[in-house]
């Protein structure tokens, strides 16, 4: 280790909690804007009678079908109801559906625009259908606000689950099956579950090969070697399944002949190494990576003669090595290398694509984590991109109970745009072809190409885990190909898939849901570029006579990260797993803007000018110029291609004598506020004579894990938990946490005093200004928690004079209110684990830096050294 490679560090300053959270906390109202009031009104009703009416004769043809086609005696019956909201179905509209129409709501999508309701009070039900019927019977323009039926003009749309909604496309091997929870139905559902139960244990008597497993606390249900016929009675009969679908995975594309650079070459394990799963198509035992492969025997394809160290694909294998010794390889021209990591092969695939079990995967995830795996790599993802708005795959919401229950991290790609359609859109000339152009073209598509295809996919919309897209960079001399440059997104690289320039059920997302912090990919890292084979990067080979290939993709680029975790943790291994992944996060940035996204941005406003308000943009007026920057936003596209940066492994692992990270492994109960005071260095004051020089910058990055709720795509995070910086009052903890977590107006009336203590505080403006909570909760029901968020603030020899150098450091939480009881119950008892990573950076002032600042924060807070591995043995 360099003599300036210091250890990052725990802070264990005095904390201070109050347990209080004041409805709007120091969050200022927001008026309604003019979007959120179109939302609740739909004008003209013309169009919508005539929807209504397809709708009912749609409805009364089907679930009449639905009723003959059952043929099994089951014990109880639910039909169930999809409606197409215009607005967000909040607790006020489904408390009145549910009173008015009967229609309770079991399960919530596209923003809780889309929801499923069970029917639970058929004579109920019978008024929903006479109030569409006499809807669609009124005259022209009349009003139906002051009407019995003045509900329906929230619908957009409504339609049964019928047979066909909810069996897609499946194969024999293999089938996936969402369990519906209906927590008002509860006797129903519990008989229909015994009965399916029953029946599945049946027919694996009668066939052998047939095999299933009923997860209810996952809401899954899992059919092997089943058939078309079996999966339609199931459906058809057992009314608790909302989806049944198969999965196919694949891994990266195509991978090119190359000629090894180097003779052979070995890895040798150092002492106290960190277990790595490689979940992959096994690793190759004969490879230069046999000396750092532990075969646990984990292969859930070859279950009765299990073979991890077997690769006749070649993915895992390349990828193994990218983990095993990051860029490291592409640095040093030596025979032997020495990896703090060792691979534990997890095979899940026997080539290039196929399907499995996710139960399966659970298990052996599990078993996994058991053995002292904590950082899995998966270059495995599903071969469909996500659609727009789409909500959490099973596949996502799998990963995030595992990362949550385990205090485990899976390293995810993003996915590739495929070497046949890259290939078409290079040979056939077109604008939307070109880059970046076909990463989002919303209102433009080719023959071969629409944005759509652009999107991640699963497993990589996870929250708890790290989702990693991929730059043009190939780590060697040759240049990128359909990439302008290396640093660049790649083009074949994948976005997120939320899209505000959408409609959904005909009407814009309002800013309310909207949140700055929510993105994927949380990380970018070299991939090679498409699709030149002397644009790929080198990766190990599995085929006869050659050592290594080239290849490009996200694949590629998640296990360099990977890398980077496992070091962390190796040097690190008492870090909780939501601290590496802030730690990796905080260290990331990128070296270039958003610039190279400004013609596309001016076309694609352009293009929404005409669509959408039937003007050229310079006629636009205020309010719709507003409209249109809410919803094309250049940063916001900026942050789907490259996430939080390229995440540097120096600042992730080490501090220096310039340079301290802080790390802050806390808990926090909801509607409470938890804060500490960090001292900052007073010779940072004195480094320049000039007030509003920058003498320091503070980067912090905050994260946690949370308990997935699966049917609210609204509340899937249920848990808020957002940090702030602000200035002690008085120098005094307890009083600065106690005005932050705030007080209601009625207390401070009831209270003069404290009431002129609040006033004072702001008019004395105590609180450190233009700086915000890095996350705002409000409006609690419609709002997206991210469970990570960043900040970094400049700070001036002003700035610091003025706080006396002292920051107040502010955790608040809490957390969604419209959800299961049950659920709500156990997020209020319990306190929420959280990892906050500090990052304080000197900065030049005359071109040098002083070397004081990790010694004098050491000498004025009270901080230890992040316990370490016993690396003696690194070289």
């Amino acid at each position: 280790m360099a003599d300036n490679n210091k250890p990052h560090l725990l802070l264990k300053n005095q904390i201070r909690t109050i347990e209080r959270f004041p409805k709007r906390g120091m969050v200022v109202s927001k008026k309604k804007n003019d979007e959120e009031e179109e939302e609740i009104e739909i004008k003209p009703y013309e169009s919508k009678k005539k929807t209504l009416r397809n709708n009912l004769r749609s409805f009364n043809r089907h679930i009449l079908e639905r009723h003959q086609n059952r043929t099994i005696d089951i014990p109880a019956h639910i039909d169930y109801v999809k409606l197409y909201t215009h607005g967000v179905f909040n607790p006020n509209l489904q408390k009145k559906i549910r009173t008015t129409y009967g229609l309770s709501a079991v399960k919530f999508e596209y923003f809780n625009k889309v929801v499923l309701c069970a029917i639970v009070d058929e004579d109920a039900f019978e008024i929903f259908k006479e109030h569409i019927r006499f809807f669609i019977d009124t005259e022209a323009n009349f009003n139906p606000l002051q009407t019995d039926y003045y509900l329906l003009v929230h619908i957009d749309q409504f339609e049964l689950l019928s047979s066909d909604r909810i069996l897609e496309f499946t194969r024999n091997e293999e089938a996936v099956a969402e369990i519906i929870s209906n927590t008002e139905l509860p006797n129903k559902s519990d008989n229909i579950e015994k009965a399916l139960n029953e029946f599945l244990r049946q027919e694996k008597l009668l066939r052998i090969e047939f095999d299933y497993e009923i997860k209810l606390d996952y809401s899954l249900l899992v059919l092997k070697n089943t058939t078309e016929e079996l999966n339609k009675q199931i459906v058809d009969n057992f009314d608790v399944i909302y989806k049944v679908q198969s999965h196919t995975y694949k891994t990266g594309p195509n991978r090119y002949g190359w000629q090894k650079r180097r003779p052979d070459f070995e890895i040798f394990p150092i002492e106290n190494t960190t277990l790595v799963g490689i979940i992959d198509t096994g690793i190759h035992q004969n490879s230069p990576l046999r000396n750092i492969i532990e075969n646990h025997q984990f292969d859930i394809i070859n279950v009765g003669d299990p073979s991890p160290y077997i690769d006749t694909d070649g993915h895992g294998t390349g990828i193994a090595m990218l983990a095993a010794l990051g860029t490291e390889y592409y640095e040093n021209e030596t025979n032997n290398f020495h990896s703090p990591i060792k691979l534990v092969p997890i095979k899940v695939l026997e080539n290039s694509n196929g399907n499995y079990s996710l139960i399966d995967f659970e298990k052996v995830i599990r078993e996994a984590s058991a053995i002292g795996v904590r950082v899995f790599n998966l270059s495995i993802t599903d071969s469909n991109c996500k659609l727009y708005n789409e909500t959490v795959s099973k596949q996502a919401f799998l990963l995030d109970k595992l990362s949550f229950e385990l205090d485990i991290l899976f390293i995810i790609a993003t996915g590739n745009l495929s070497p046949d359609d890259i290939e078409y859109m290079r040979d056939n000339p077109n604008s939307l072809h070109d880059y970046p152009n076909h990463f989002f073209n919303p209102y433009k598509e080719s023959e071969q190409h629409c944005c759509v295809g652009t999107n991640i996919h699963s497993p990589s919309e996870s929250y708890n885990n790290i989702a990693v897209g991929a730059i043009a960079e190939n780590l060697n001399d040759n240049e990128s190909d359909l990439t302008y440059a290396k640093e660049l997104p790649a083009y074949y690289s994948k976005k997120f898939h939320l899209n505000f320039a959408e409609k959904v059920n005909s009407v814009f997302l309002s800013q309310s849901i909207m949140n700055k912090n929510f993105f994927k990919p949380d990380l970018v890292a070299p991939g090679g570029d498409a699709i030149a084979s002397s644009a790929g990067m080198e990766v190990l080979s599995t085929r006869a006579g050659q050592l290594t290939e080239l290849s490009h993709g996200t694949s590629n680029a998640a296990p360099l990260v990977t890398n980077i975790a496992a070091r962390i943790l190796n040097k690190y291994p008492e870090l909780k797993a939501q601290s590496i992944k802030a730690l990796l996060i905080n260290s990331a940035g990128l070296s270039y803007n958003s610039n190279f996204l400004d013609e596309l941005i001016i076309n694609i406003k352009d293009d929404f000018a005409r669509e959408e308000f039937k003007k050229l943009i310079e006629e636009l007026n205020n309010s719709e110029k507003n409209k249109l920057s809410r919803i094309i936003s250049k940063d916001r596209l900026f942050k789907y291609l490259t996430g939080n940066g390229l995440p540097d492994q120096t600042k992730a692992l080490y501090s220096n004598e310039n340079s301290a990270t802080l790390v802050v492994e806390e808990s926090i109960k909801v509607d409470s506020h938890k804060g500490l005071i960090l001292k900052i260095p007073k010779y940072l004051n004195k480094l320049s004579n000039q007030e509003k020089k920058s003498v320091a910058n503070i980067t912090a990055t905050l994260c946690y894990s949370f308990d997935p709720i699966f049917n609210n795509f609204l509340a899937y995070n249920p848990i808020h938990i957002s940090f702030a910086f602000f200035n002690p009052v008085d120098d005094d903890l307890s009083k600065s946490i106690d005005l932050i977590a705030g007080y209601t107006s009625q207390q401070k009336d009831r209270d003069p005093k404290l009431k002129n203590r609040v006033e004072e505080a702001d008019t004395n403006r105590k609180f450190k200004t233009g700086i915000t909570w890095s996350e705002d909760y409000s409006p609690i029901g419609s709002k997206m928690f991210s469970n990570t968020q960043k900040l970094s603030i400049p700070f001036r020899i002003k700035d610091l004079n003025e706080i006396k150098n002292e920051l107040n450091i502010v955790v608040r939480c809490t957390c969604k209110k419209d959800i299961d009881p049950e659920i709500l119950n156990r997020i209020k008892l319990n306190p929420h684990p959280f990892s906050l990573v500090i990052r304080i950076e000197e900065k030049k002032v005359n071109n040098t830096l002083s070397g004081q600042l990790y010694h004098k924060l050491d000498a004025i807070n009270t901080l230890e050294i992040i316990a370490e591995a016993d690396l003696e043995a690194e070289v």
